[in-house]
């Protein structure tokens, strides 16, 4: 098991909703091969044991990378609009926290 310091975590903010267009500041992901390898993972509460199971799901498709700057396309999903609703709450602070999850992936929880 991985452990997950304070150099690990990044954040995610809103870049433009109407592209559906998300940036993520952080490190690139330990088992990143190539800078758009990383994937973007939701975590909603839970409404199920179904959806307990199912765990966080991929919202996203890197499309640019470079170091530590890596900017997503948002999938047309329920969990894709319930991320852009969540970062797109609060005009003035639009950046989420952000903490690896598996190899190459981030985690938001919302």
């Amino acid at each position: 098991m991985t452990r997950v310091t304070r150099d690990h975590i990044g954040t995610v903010k809103l870049v433009d909703r109407k592209t559906r267009v998300v940036e993520i500041l952080g490190p690139q992901p330990f088992g990143s091969r190539r800078p758009t390898d990383r994937k973007l993972f939701v975590d909603r509460s839970q409404e199920s044991l179904v959806e307990f199971m199912r765990g966080p799901e991929e919202v996203a498709h890197c499309f640019a990378a470079d170091g530590r700057t890596a900017r997503f396309l948002v999938d047309e999903s329920p969990r894709g609009e319930a991320l852009l609703d969540l970062l797109a709450r609060n005009p003035k602070a639009q950046a989420r926290p952000a903490r690896p999850w598996g190899v190459k992936g981030w985690l938001v929880e919302g």
